[in-house]
């Protein structure tokens, strides 16, 4: 076992190797590997850091990295506490002594990516938005969620958004409003991918995320 800033982290078996004990949250499990850029892969609600591991092989060459698994919330989706999970991200890369790094949120993992940069907009390099909760849009307009786009643009962070083409939880026009909301960002839908592209198109998702990587 190891401290870091008050924080223990320990090696555990399974999925996660790696566990950080937040006071947002208590302790949280991990995965942490590969080397290079660090990007975090923030999941979706109610899921774990095992959705990323269609992709998590593709990605250690290039990038360390960060996948936590929150704890589950069994409430509704709209009394999730978003809150402490940022509170808990923010714990967590503090005890990893990450000081820069690229954020990619999926669903509930987004809008917990865009509050963790809206708190530590020095942290984050780049963001990549999956299909992302947050935000609602009709005839082409964000509804709800333009502070997140608002202050993107006038950071001017580079944004990445990636939908599959045919989410029936959150339909493709919502990330279209969104791109055409946040200045400069970069847009791909991806066909059969449903809510989840990084799990059902997993080469395609990953060689996106290097193309963008690359071009920063």
């Amino acid at each position: 076992m190891h401290e870091r800033g008050g924080l223990s982290a320990e090696s555990v078996p399974g999925r996660d190797n790696i566990r950080v004990h937040t006071k947002a949250l208590g302790s949280i499990g991990i995965l942490d590997k590969g080397s290079g850029i660090n990007l975090v892969l923030l999941h979706g609600w109610n899921a774990h850091s095992g959705t990323w591991s269609r992709i998590s092989g593709l990605l250690t060459s290039r990038f360390r990295i960060i996948a936590p698994s929150f704890p589950p919330h069994f409430g509704s989706f709209e009394e999730t506490p978003v809150k402490q999970y940022t509170d808990a991200l923010e714990e967590l890369l503090s005890a990893l002594d990450v000081t820069r790094a690229i954020l990619t949120g999926h669903s509930l993992g987004g809008l917990i990516a865009l509050n963790y940069l809206r708190r530590k907009p020095e942290v984050v390099g780049a963001i990549v938005l999956e299909d992302t909760a947050g935000f609602d849009a009709e005839d082409g307009l964000i509804t709800s969620g333009m502070e997140y786009a608002d202050f993107i643009s006038e950071q001017g962070v580079r944004t990445l958004i990636i939908w599959g083409e045919d989410d029936p939880i959150i339909p493709a026009c919502v990330g279209k409003s969104i791109h055409s909301a946040i200045s400069g960002s970069s847009y791909f839908e991806l066909s059969g991918a449903g809510h989840v592209p990084h799990w059902r198109k997993p080469e395609a998702f990953a060689n996106l995320l290097i193309r963008f990587v690359s071009s920063l």
